[in-house]
């Protein structure tokens, strides 16, 4: 692939991504970030931000230890992640 120059340089698909994919799941972020972080080579996960304790509003409830927010790189390309409640409309 060429780079915007024009020149036979490599560049990889992180360097032309401008936008961080968001991935949401049904209450599972961190199982499914642990099971593409194992799947593809040069990936890891960043960061972790789970959800506040569940007493602090009702929209938390069932969400306690859950990922609210995560960081996560597969084979060098950054997402984001987070889990959803199961009643979510999206």
């Amino acid at each position: 692939m060429c780079d915007e120059k024009g020149s036979d340089k490599e560049v990889s698909v992180a360097e032309l991504l401008a936008i961080q994919p968001c991935l949401w799941f049904d209450g599972s972020a961190r199982e499914a970030m642990m099971y593409y972080v194992d799947l593809f080579p040069n990936s890891r996960i960043n960061s972790i931000v789970e959800y506040p304790d569940a007493a602090l509003d009702e929209h938390f409830v069932g969400m306690s230890a859950k990922v609210l927010n995560g960081s996560f790189t597969l084979d060098g390309v950054d997402f984001a992640g987070r889990s959803s409640p199961r009643t979510s409309p999206i």
